[in-house]
């Protein structure tokens, strides 16, 4: 006679890992791990009009891309670097810079 309790735990593992996050379920690539970090070109207050997306091998590789989308994007005050909700870091375009591309 089969066991009841073993029939249901198998049952569960099955959907569980239907339902595991993506994540999970991928195969890991070979290789250094890369992560998804949002490049923001602020305005003074704060605002931001777009955001750019981009896959880094780690936080000290955002400092050069976010000095590059500043001069991609002249009229932004600063950009700010994000990894999901965790602030990065924040280069800011020196005033001067700043006064040349308003006036």
């Amino acid at each position: 006679m089969p066991d009841p309790l073993r029939a249901l735990s198998l049952a569960q593992h099955r959907v569980s890992h239907l339902w595991a996050p993506w994540s999970q379920r991928l195969r890991r690539r070979p290789g250094p791990r890369k992560t998804l970090y949002t490049f923001y070109p602020c305005n003074i207050d704060g605002s931001a009009l777009l955001a750019e997306t981009h896959e880094l091998g780690g936080d000290h590789l955002t400092s050069e891309h976010a000095m590059s989308v500043l001069a991609e994007h002249p009229g932004c005050a600063y950009v700010a670097v994000w990894d999901g909700e965790r602030p990065v870091l924040a280069r800011y375009r020196r005033p001067s810079d700043r006064a040349a591309c308003i006036g």
